[in-house]
């Protein structure tokens, strides 16, 4: 499973609760930079999956990524393998990223948590006990922040939202309510699945 979220939309506290409920491990921002810019950490990982897996890993890489639609910095390199090594050992809700334009869609699903700029505001101002006016220049900030990664690395060959299979708006929504909502929606395409597997 994979959570992309606008800033100030609470995507963070969502993908924790979504990894509770499932009883999964959560890879947010620091840990998959961490094991990305290690390569020591980096070639234990990949070295701990089977063969089959390692060998769908280097087919994912080769055939299923259009990697001249992303950006050619050694990190990026690195930055694939590591998520496509969690998403092999599953299991896993990784939190930003990139993710969603990475992992094939078979291997799981993408989800985006968005909320409107006001609500946005109103998160960000609580959050670091900001001014509204401060909290508008902070989420203008982070907007332009990911928007800047998102075209330098991924956004070449389309629009970002092709690249999820759910997109919920947080407005009217507790947190808790849409990580309901997601966990629900993954077990649905999950039966979906197998049953598909299985025909």
């Amino acid at each position: 499973l994979s959570v992309s979220r606008l800033p100030g939309s609470r995507g963070e506290k969502v993908a924790e609760l979504c990894a509770e409920r499932l009883g999964w491990v959560l890879f947010d921002r620091e840990i998959v930079d961490h094991i990305a810019e290690d390569a020591g950490t980096l070639g234990k990982f990949v070295t701990s999956l089977d063969e089959r897996c390692r060998n769908a890993m280097d087919d994912w890489i080769a055939t299923a990524l259009d990697t001249d639609s992303m950006g050619h910095l050694s990190y990026l390199r690195h930055l694939k393998r590591v998520l496509l090594t969690i998403a092999l050992h599953g299991n896993a809700v990784i939190l930003g990223r990139g993710a969603n334009f990475i992992l094939p869609p078979e291997v799981g699903m993408r989800v985006l948590i968005t909320a409107p700029p006001t609500r946005r505001i109103r998160n960000l101002a609580a959050a670091l006990e900001l001014s509204n006016q401060k909290a508008m220049r902070e989420l203008k900030r982070l907007d332009d922040q990911r928007r800047e990664f998102l075209k330098t690395h991924f956004l070449g060959a389309g629009q970002e939202l092709d690249h999820y299979d759910l997109i919920v708006n947080v407005d009217h929504m507790s947190v808790d309510e849409v990580a309901t909502l997601i966990v629900d929606s993954f077990y649905t395409l999950d039966r979906r699945s197998q049953a598909t597997a299985k025909a």
